[in-house]
């Protein structure tokens, strides 16, 4: 009887062995331990899609997604502005070791400043999709070094010499501006420069669009006499923001961005002196990003006392220092302070009043 009685234990035990392994093969599961031993639960199943978290342009040749989870990318096609297809590189993706990060590399390298669209569909372990297409501009292999130089805020509306608020730059090293913007933080505004060549040792200006100028045109070749505004100047390099209101006149964050490095090269930070802070989350956004990007210690305070006059601007003192120190030791991000910048007269396409 002893002996029956074992034998049906075994014949059990194997029957529920057998029987688990199906389950465990068939269902996604895990166990948990109750006051009665072991019990197999379902696991549920991720319904969820990958997110793209980031997409970064890393140079003429080669582009970064991150994805919220790991992923595999299907259906990938790359397109110029006209729809030409951009080949990929041998197999074209490469995923690192945790499965989220993907770079793309093409075949043939894109064109600075180019339009592009990027489009896939990434799909995670659980089989859930996300299609997506992301825009690009050809990254810039040789990118102009510039520096801020003067600011305008107030403009003239005198009947002799109008003027409309302008931004001045100086370039430090010759190059390409695609993929820099100017973003200032009162309005949220944001102006992408086109891509064009400039030469080391030129001002630039960047000037507010009149109402009453319909057709600035901006100089995008060596023409410097093109833009015929009574607002632009012969020989000096003239581009347009079309907008009318730009940068706010007492209290504001300007900020220049690398699009590629998603960093912050120059920009300035300036206030009222009854200003204590500023209003709105776009310039603490702006103020934070010059900070950690290190152009500009935020608790350093530029007063903008005396641009309420609409012949002075905030004017760089120290253009031939940042000259002189470039061209000997060359930096990256420009350091600003705010002993480098007064109110003085106005001079747009010139060296700065002292």
């Amino acid at each position: 009887m002893k002996k029956m009685f074992l034998d049906f234990l075994k014949f059990s035990g194997s029957v529920l062995a057998i029987s688990s392994a199906v389950v465990l093969h068939a269902l996604p599961v895990s166990c948990k331990l109750t006051d009665e031993g072991f019990e197999i639960v379902e696991k549920e199943k991720d319904t969820t899609p990958p997110v793209l978290n980031e997409f970064r342009v890393l140079s003429s040749e080669c582009v970064r997604f991150e994805f919220s989870e790991p992923v595999t990318l299907s259906s990938l096609v790359c397109e110029d502005d006209g729809g030409g297809e951009i080949p990929l590189a041998g197999s074209g993706v490469s995923l690192d070791e945790s499965g989220t990060v993907a770079e793309i590399r093409f075949g043939t390298p894109t064109e600075t400043g180019g339009s592009y669209t990027i489009g896939a569909v990434a799909t995670d372990s659980d089989g859930n999709t996300c299609s997506f297409e992301q825009k690009f501009l050809g990254f810039n292999e040789n990118p102009a070094k510039i520096i801020l130089n003067e600011v305008f805020l107030k403009g003239s509306t005198a009947k002799k010499n109008p003027q409309t608020p302008y931004i001045e730059f100086y370039v430090l090293k010759g190059g390409n501006l695609s993929g820099m913007k100017v973003c200032t933080g009162y309005n949220s505004k944001e102006y992408c420069f086109p891509s064009i060549d400039v030469n080391e040792g030129e001002f630039f200006i960047l000037h507010w669009k009149s109402p009453e100028d319909s057709e600035p045109e901006d100089e995008l070749s060596d023409d410097l006499n093109l833009s015929k505004s009574p607002q632009s100047y012969n020989g000096v390099r003239d581009l347009w923001i079309p907008e009318s209101s730009f940068l706010s006149g007492s209290t504001d964050v300007l900020s220049v961005v690398d699009s590629f490095g998603d960093c912050a090269v120059d920009g300035i930070v300036y206030l009222k002196s009854e200003d204590t802070s500023f209003s709105r989350k776009n310039q603490k956004d702006l103020a934070a990003q010059l900070s950690t990007s290190g152009v500009w210690n935020t608790s350093e305070k530029l007063l903008s006392e005396g641009l309420s006059s609409s012949t002075k601007s905030l004017s760089r003192t120290n253009l031939q220092d940042m000259i002189g120190k470039f061209r000997t030791e060359g930096f990256g991000t420009i350091v600003e302070s705010s002993e480098f910048w007064a109110v003085s007269p106005i001079t747009p396409g010139k060296p700065n009043s002292n």
